[in-house]
């Protein structure tokens, strides 16, 4: 996930820009009395909030440095207004959409497209503004067309290196996306203004021999573009591009077509009706309000309820759903303290749920079990980790087994939550985990996706290492125990990325993206065979008597002999996959495997052909726009037999969007129906 330290350089960048037109030092007094006093006292200022305090300090510490720089801006008030507004638009909407966005109204008018409309809209008004601005000075006082002074190219030379020294401290601590995000982009987009204007100013100064007379006199007026009007020219382009890139979102190149064997078609679900979304909702003074955030985790049903994990604008929670309705029975947000997002899919078991939270980037997160019935703790107090806890915990023979990240994996009392064992992770040990663990005859199977990647084998009861295979690749997404087998998804990157560096691991391992699926022997480790990917399989696998089946981040689902990992067939069904399949089977033969693309594309395949028996172009009230925001939830399958063959209803995890604002966002379960047979 990004880390959104990004407002902070915001803050400082609109701080400088603000000062550096509207210092008070006596030196720019001086100069800025060749300058005509413009119309409306509204723009001989930048507008600012919070300035006096920083300010001062600032002009308190470096009083001769801000005084020169505010005389070499004389020319640049147009410009810095528009910084200023710009930034500060950007700042608001920022802090609006992250932590209130339940404020902004329905429609387009405050969609990020829009407010990058206007945004471009305020530059194009300040290119204008600048341009009559300069033609109006140099009538009055033609030496404004003089050539940049020293002055003014230190002052540009300085603003654009505090932009380019911002851009970098924000990439540092956040990533490089974040420069390209609201609202750093608005300052990034002001830096390289900046820029072109100063390789502008210096040409001209480079070049100054050619503004003078055929006789060598100096004019006193010179026919040439201001510097500032090159700038919000420039601050206008990147708007344009912007707007353009908004527009543009969501048109990803998809994975389509089919490779199949000469199998025939044995079953034919047909789609009954058309998807339904069911809206997430509680009560609110006894009237509904449609829940915020969207689902991260996979859905898990118990008689009638959904339950799930959360994302919220700050927070997360774990709900429980009626999945006729959409009525939230109840919401776990805090246990203590509150919960951070919910990636975890909770587990039930024996009317208690178990769940974690946290995401990579989270520390100190906890696992906490609660009453199925109505969200109350079942556990006096949750277990504390240093780490993370994202994967699905394992619930078996009165134990809970569940990853932490660089703690390992734990082992707790069912019943109490009391730790019984942990196999330690960290740096030092070679051990990351954060997939689900599978337990199966008496051996749990996890892996690892830093430091090492390999997939380890331990005593369900004493958590002492039966054996340890490396697997090659990062393994993020929950093995499956099959038989005498067990089978791991892996590759490099991550959920959101084909390649990831991360800080903690040191070097840079990955170049190029890779992903495979391994088959290896439960008992000794062994692995018996691979079959590679070009792109990573972090989202779990789907087993039936005869397939392996993986959703890969090239866009195809594939299925895998599980005796010889050799290819049966793979369907392209979009950009990336997100999730992991699922296969549905009657009567204990398979006769559906149904897989969603990130973009909200779900496909109904034959397990033997891999032909499409139903799609839908997308979910009902997604409205995918090219973000991070993918479908993230496998389907959920529920078969019921019928008296002349069987019907299936499947459940997937997500939100809908506002078709003109994708900012609002409600939680939200999608319901499909099939049907075999009449």
């Amino acid at each position: 996930m990004r880390l959104q330290s990004s407002p902070c350089f915001g803050v400082l960048a609109f701080l400088v820009l603000s000062f550096a037109a509207s210092a008070k030092s006596t030196s720019a007094e001086y100069a800025l009395t060749t300058l005509p006093t413009p119309p409306s006292a509204l723009l001989g200022v930048i507008p600012s909030i919070a300035l006096v305090g920083p300010v001062a300090i600032v002009a308190a510490l470096f009083p001769s440095v801000f005084a020169r720089m505010a005389v070499g801006m004389k020319r640049w008030r147009a410009f810095l207004v528009v910084a200023s507004i710009n930034s500060t638009l950007a700042l608001i909407y920022f802090a609006v959409s992250t932590y209130r966005p339940h404020w902004l109204p329905a429609g387009w008018a405050f969609a990020p497209k829009s407010v990058a409309i206007y945004l471009t809209a305020i530059a194009l008004g300040g290119f204008l503004w600048a341009g009559m601005r300069y033609r109006r000075m140099a009538c009055d006082e033609p030496a404004v067309t003089n050539v940049p002074g020293k002055t003014e190219l230190l002052a540009l030379v300085g603003l654009t290196a505090f932009a380019v020294v911002c851009t970098v401290l924000t990439a540092a601590f956040a990533d490089w996306n974040s420069t390209l995000t609201v609202p750093m982009r608005e300052f990034t987009f002001i830096g390289i203004a900046l820029f072109v204007a100063t390789i502008y100013a210096a040409y001209r100064a480079a070049t100054r021999g050619t503004d003078l007379s055929a006789d060598g006199s100096i004019p006193a007026l010179r026919l040439s573009f201001s510097g500032e009007s090159v700038g919000l020219a420039t601050l206008m382009l990147c708007g344009l591009i912007t707007v353009l890139v908004l527009n543009g979102r969501g048109s990803e190149p998809m994975a389509t077509g089919i490779e199949t064997g000469d199998a025939e078609r044995n079953f034919a679900p047909r789609l009954v009706g058309e998807p339904v979304a069911i809206e997430a909702f509680e009560l609110e003074n006894g009237k509904p309000e449609k829940s915020l955030g969207r689902i991260m985790s996979n859905l898990v049903l118990d008689g009638d309820r959904l339950y799930f994990g959360v994302q919220r604008p700050i927070d997360g929670c774990l709900l429980a759903m009626n999945r006729h309705t959409g009525q939230i029975e109840w919401a776990v947000d805090a246990v203590g303290d509150p919960l951070r997002t919910v990636y975890c899919t909770p587990t039930i078991e024996g009317g208690k749920v178990y769940c974690g939270e946290g995401m990579h980037h989270d520390k100190g997160c906890r696992l906490f079990c609660v009453n199925a019935s109505d969200g109350n703790p079942a556990w006096k107090e949750p277990f504390k980790t240093s780490s993370h806890t994202e994967g699905a915990p394992a619930v078996a023979n009165g134990k809970v087994y569940f990853p932490a990240g660089d703690d390992g994996l734990f082992c707790a009392d069912a019943n109490t939550g009391a730790k019984l064992w942990q196999f330690p992770g960290g740096k030092e040990r070679g051990i990351h985990i954060d997939a689900a663990p599978v337990v199966a005859n008496g051996t749990v199977f996890v892996g690892s996706g830093l430091y090492s990647y390999v997939a380890v084998a331990l005593d369900a009861n004493t958590g002492e290492e039966k054996w340890r295979t490396d697997l090659k690749l990062r393994s993020f997404g929950a093995p499956v125990a099959s038989g005498s087998k067990v089978f791991y998804g892996v590759g490099t990157g991550n959920m959101g990325f084909d390649t990831f560096h991360y800080d903690e691991e040191g070097e840079e391992r990955e170049k190029e993206p890779a992903g495979s699926v391994c088959c290896l022997d439960a008992a000794a480790g062994k692995e018996e065979w691979r079959y590679l990917l070009p792109r990573s399989v972090h989202t779990g696998l789907a087993v039936d008597a005869f397939s392996v089946y993986a959703g890969c981040r090239d866009g195809n689902v594939y299925a895998i002999d599980r005796k010889t990992g050799k290819l049966r067939w793979r369907v392209g069904i979009g950009s990336a996959v997100a999730s992991a399949p699922a296969v549905a089977s009657a009567g204990g033969f398979p006769v559906a495997v149904y897989a969603i693309s990130r973009e909200g594309r779900m496909f109904c395949l034959n397990p033997q052909t891999g032909a499409v028996q139903w799609w839908r172009g997308k979910l009902p009230g997604f409205g995918w726009r090219g973000d991070e925001f993918d479908v993230m939830c496998s389907p959920l399958v529920v078969t019921t037999p019928t008296a002349t063959g069987s019907k299936r209803t499947i459940y997937i995890g997500g939100m809908t969007v506002d078709p003109n604002n994708p900012l609002l966002r409600h939680v939200a379960v999608f319901k499909f129906e099939d049907v075999i047979g009449e």
